[in-house]
């Protein structure tokens, strides 16, 4: 948060204040909340096949395959796995009906 202060050419004080302002959530929620989202998009994208649960976790600034996936299931409620296979389903899906 120090270094994102000193960017914005302000102290850690008035940053916190202001992402406390996004729903009460701290450095670390809003910023791992913006990970898991970037996650989330790349999943949905049509290069899916392309991407390892590795790649996904490390594009996203994680160093842990274990906290990855804990926060991933605390946002998305499930784990990387299982999102990543209900996205393969609904796609199956919607070709079989079309």
């Amino acid at each position: 948060m120090r270094k994102l202060a000193e960017l914005l050419d302000t102290n850690t004080t008035y940053v916190s204040k202001a992402m406390n302002l996004d729903g009460n959530k701290n450095f670390n929620q809003l910023i791992n909340e913006y990970r898991i989202n970037d996650v989330v998009n790349m999943m949905k994208s049509d290069n899916t096949r392309k991407y390892t649960i590795q790649y996904l976790y490390t594009q996203a600034g994680f160093s842990q395959q274990s906290t990855f996936n804990k926060i991933f299931k605390e946002y998305t409620r499930s784990t990387p796995s299982e999102y990543l296979e209900k996205l393969k389903n609904s796609k199956q899906t919607l070709k079989e009906e079309i």
